[in-house]
């Protein structure tokens, strides 16, 4: 692992030097700067080490506001239509590439500190020891980063369980598909509600419920995929009107606790509910391949 991150820092280096090379600055000849080489490594370890002290606390407000504005587009859209996710480990990888784009600004302004006026020193002993410009291939990075994050939040954003009452359609918009998929009413095999989860030792585990909406094609929905933090309320509304304009009645399961001896101790019943999934998917696979045919 070590050797695989070692490989990784010497090819981004080795790109960063060749999109963004050093041009040596004529105000410092070659010698002029060793004897700021102590102190300039000092900064520059000190500056590095406060931005990694920094990345999570930023990185859980940066969450934070990206909940706030999910939240805001949901408030703007009719029940039936759109059901935003809420919850917050969603929002967690944007976050921190954002707040790692935000971070390769803030070390400049930390080293500006305290270097104060003899930055532009730092900045050529940096950039010649590392072999790039060191500001610009920052502030590209800083700029790749931000985007990148700012992209999967708009993906968040775009997540969604739609419900179309009139043309009795729904529509699985998941994280990182392009396009969402359409299933019409008798499509929809079961609708499924847990009012509550347990841990592996069969205690209760917080107050969130869960909804799983399974199609005919064996693949499902469920309210994981997108954030169960603030939205219970919410969900359950939505999924209670699909119940009530497809007639599929919402079958509402105690949530048994996981644990390995549960299986061992079942091993039979265990087996039976695998074959059973088996020949559901193979049904389902003949009807898929006649609908095609036809």
């Amino acid at each position: 692992m070590d050797l695989v991150m070692l490989f990784l820092r010497f090819i981004s280096r080795k790109i960063l030097s060749v999109l963004f090379p050093y041009r040596p600055n004529p105000k410092f000849l070659n010698d002029s700067l060793l004897v700021y080489e102590t102190s300039f490594k000092r900064i520059s370890t000190a500056g590095v080490i406060l931005c990694v002290l920094a990345i999570f606390p930023l990185a859980f407000w940066i969450m934070g506001r990206l909940g706030t504005v999910s939240q805001y587009l949901q408030s703007n859209y009719p029940l039936d239509q759109l059901l935003f996710p809420n919850s917050r480990p969603i929002w967690f990888l944007p976050a921190i590439l954002i707040s790692i784009g935000i971070l390769f600004n803030v070390i400049t302004l930390i080293e500006r500190a305290f270097t104060r006026e003899n930055f532009e020193q730092f900045i050529e002993f940096t950039s010649r020891e590392l072999e790039r410009n060191l500001l610009r291939s920052r502030r590209a990075c800083s700029v790749f980063f931000t985007l990148l994050g700012l992209l999967f939040a708009a993906l968040g954003w775009n997540t969604y369980l739609a419900w179309d009452a009139t043309q009795q359609q729904l529509q699985v918009k998941r994280y990182f598909s392009l396009s969402p998929l359409s299933y019409t009413a008798d499509q929809i095999k079961t609708i499924e509600h847990y009012p509550y989860r347990l841990d592996s030792d069969g205690k209760k585990k917080g107050a969130s419920e869960k909804f799983i909406i399974t199609f005919k094609d064996l693949t499902n929905w469920d309210n994981d995929e997108g954030l169960v933090d603030y939205n219970n309320e919410h969900t359950a509304q939505l999924i209670h009107k699909i119940s009530q304009d497809t007639g599929i009645a919402i079958q509402t399961i105690a949530p048994k606790p996981f644990s390995a001896d549960s299986l061992l101790n079942d091993k039979e019943s265990l087996k039976e509910e695998i074959q059973r999934l088996i020949k559901e998917k193979e049904a389902a696979e003949q009807q898929l391949e006649e609908d095609t045919t036809r």
